[in-house]
């Protein structure tokens, strides 16, 4: 069955085995699968103590301990003396409670956590060139961060796929209501080879329910989530995980981690958000979107991004080259010096990343960085059309439009995307900074209560904490 957690997860040391009806800590009677990871599920659980809705992750055994990075943020959050509150009005969710249980496969960490909605991404791809809503949003993302640094922690996997929107009216639905609305659990059994049952595996899998079936209760609000990879500012890490598509040059070149890393991460995040379109790639797309937007790769990282991109080179020639393909040679030492002017690794940056998909060919003359083309090019979109005078009921059309940023808007959201794409960690401008540029004037009201008003444009948008 597609859209499971790998079978060979559970292991010892593994994922914990969890069927519709188990009750967890004695109170949380599992109803529904909401997502899964290679290193957790989560499940939607009625709470029968409360008698509300609960989304409870388990991490696998070997990512569970009193030192874990999810309770090391608890603890951080816990020695602050926050209350849950204030955090949520900081769009901020931490876990409500934590507990233990044990299974064949070892000691798991249960997180309790209120019932969100969709991530952010596919929360974003109903909303076309509704561009209010998208910037009051984009607000809340850069104001939750801020919140998060004034505490001295550094989020450390700032990025859409760890921001989910709130719901409205869920936590409180009778039971009955709650599994008319996300129907019967889509299972199949699972055996051994051998026919016969695991105590390592549940009786069987489940699949995630289509979060289309929540779209009435969305609102927009966002929560971010997902403190698997934070740390106190004093304190920083050898490495961090966050995926290379929103890591900072020194995560991915082998510098030291600090606050900062999250201010490179909300500049993605913020790009990404306010264009509607994800940022993907290997290492030759992000180093050449890097250079295109803030020059090329310097001291100290060249040598190390040098040195990456001929070894994946070199193992792409062994895989699949032939005698007539050139062999990779190694990169040759560089010349010190801080005034030492370096050529683009990735070729003239004068030329789109990806030209039949930027279209900044498009973008007005009056742009002259690449960072104000990207944002002034053409966007596509689609919009829910309805012909003029139609009589009511009348059902809309999918169609493909194309659309431009306003001309203000692309240089101040550029300019204030410049002060946090730097490679020197010292120079990104602060988050509490990034509230006070020009770009967010008028953005400051925050988007309440409102319901999504489109259907959504993705057949299933399943939970995420980002769980891989």
């Amino acid at each position: 069955m597609d859209d499971v957690e790998s079978l060979e997860d559970y292991k010892p040391g593994g994922l914990c085995p969890v069927d519709i009806g188990d009750i967890l800590d004695n109170r949380f009677e599992v109803v529904h699968k909401l997502g899964h990871g290679g290193i957790a599920t989560v499940w939607l659980c009625y709470d029968t103590k409360s008698k509300t809705w609960r989304a409870v992750k388990i991490n696998a055994a070997e990512k569970s301990s009193e030192d874990c990075s999810d309770m090391k943020a608890m603890k951080a959050m816990k020695k602050l003396k926050l209350k849950s509150i204030h955090r949520q009005d900081s769009h901020v969710v931490m876990p409500l409670k934590t507990f233990w249980t044990t299974s064949p496969n070892g000691r798991h960490l249960c997180s309790v956590l209120p019932l969100l909605g969709p991530r952010l991404s596919d929360w974003r791809s109903e909303l076309g060139k509704d561009g209010d809503r998208v910037n009051k949003i984009g607000y809340q993302i850069a104001e939750g961060l801020s919140f998060i640094h004034s505490k001295g922690i550094c989020h450390g996997d700032f990025r859409p796929q760890n921001i989910l929107m709130k719901l409205k009216s869920v936590d409180k639905m009778k039971k009955e209501e709650m599994e008319e609305l996300i129907g019967e659990p889509i299972t199949d059994e699972v055996w051994t080879q051998e026919g016969k049952r695991s105590e390592n595996a549940p009786k069987q899998v489940v699949k995630a329910f289509p979060w289309q079936r929540f779209q009435e209760f969305v609102t927009d609000e966002i929560a971010i989530v997902d403190f698997g990879e934070a740390f106190e500012s004093a304190h920083p890490p050898e490495k961090l995980g966050i995926p290379w598509e929103y890591a900072a040059p020194e995560i991915i070149f082998n510098g030291k981690p600090s606050i900062a890393v999250d201010i490179w991460s909300l500049a993605c995040t913020l790009l990404e958000v306010r264009l509607g379109t994800r940022l993907t790639g290997d290492l030759n797309s992000i180093i050449r979107r890097m250079e295109r937007f803030i020059g090329p790769i310097p001291h100290p990282f060249r040598p190390v991004a040098e040195q990456m991109v001929y070894e994946q080179e070199l193992e792409e020639y062994t895989l699949w080259g032939s005698d007539e393909d050139p062999k990779p040679t190694p990169p040759k030492p560089l010349p010190e010096g801080k005034d030492v002017a370096l050529e683009p690794m990735s070729g003239p940056l004068d030329t789109p990343i990806n030209k039949p998909e930027e279209r900044e060919e498009e973008a007005g003359e009056q742009y002259t960085t690449t960072l104000q083309k990207k944002l002034g090019s053409k966007q596509m979109t689609i919009e829910l059309q309805i012909p003029p005078n139609a009589p009511p009921g009348t059902k809309g059309k999918k169609t493909l439009v194309l659309y431009s940023l306003p001309e203000e808007e692309v240089l101040l959201l550029a300019d204030l995307l410049g002060k946090m794409f730097q490679y020197d960690p010292e120079k990104r401008i602060k988050a509490a900074d990034v509230l006070k540029h020009a770009w967010y004037k008028g953005k400051q009201t925050t988007a309440g209560l409102h319901l999504s008003r489109c259907s959504f444009l993705v057949n299933v948008i399943q939970f995420h904490l980002d769980l891989m």
